[in-house]
């Protein structure tokens, strides 16, 4: 072998290896752009719901998109039936009293309305539906083993922060569960019955006030 062919297959050999380094740093480049686009964002708000005592009793994702919150909610440990569920308007979940998580506050109502169904999970469009508070979800069903799962979408409400109908304004917002079946109908709460599992979805300023007493008990 001459000196010549040897040095032009050294140079082949370097321009090889430099083709294959330089898709492998492509392809890192591009998982790299990628992962930079998956931000906390689109994950939604975690919510990890409570319990009176304190126990771990579910979580629920709150997701932002075209319009509309999608709340997708998960939970265990409660009697099987019907359950109420609603937004409150703040976002504290204080147990302890003769009325737990009362700190919550009312249901989440910036409009003013009269209690009501929960966003349309059918064919009726949420837009015809009758008139209801912003934190009104309806029920979600608990199987004989304990435990519920719901998912369901609304455009009452917003993650968004500035604007009436946004969760993440000063005071906060909770999610909360009730011990009976909310009727739908009868204000202030649907006679859905005491707060059993609470969850915050956006924290209440430092400062902020809890509610309690009569208006957290006519909150339901």
């Amino acid at each position: 072998m001459t000196y010549e062919s040897s040095r032009n297959r050294l140079a082949r050999g370097f321009r090889t290896a430099s083709i294959v380094v330089a898709l492998a740093m492509l392809a890192l480049g591009g998982a790299g752009i990628a992962a930079q686009d998956a931000t906390p964002a689109d994950a939604g708000v975690q919510v990890s719901l409570l319990d009176v005592d304190g126990n771990e009793a579910g979580s629920a994702t709150f997701t932002e998109g075209d319009g509309s919150v999608t709340i997708d909610l998960t939970v265990e440990g409660l009697e099987p039936g019907d359950h109420g569920i609603h937004v409150h308007e703040t976002g504290a979940c204080d147990p302890a009293g003769d009325m737990p998580f009362s700190s919550a506050g009312d249901h989440f109502n910036p409009t003013d309305a009269a209690h009501g169904p929960g966003p349309a999970t059918g064919a009726t469009p949420e837009a015809e539906m009758p008139e209801a508070h912003a934190g009104d979800l309806g029920n979600i069903a608990i199987a004989a083993d304990g435990t519920g799962m719901v998912s369901l979408t609304t455009d009452r409400v917003t993650l968004a922060s500035g604007g009436d109908t946004t969760l993440a304004d000063g005071d906060g917002s909770a999610l909360v569960i009730h011990a009976d079946l909310d009727d739908l109908e009868t204000d202030p709460s649907g006679e859905s019955g005491g707060r059993i599992v609470c969850g915050v979805i956006v924290a209440a300023m430092e400062g902020t006030p809890e509610v309690s007493g009569e208006e957290g008990a006519n909150a339901s």
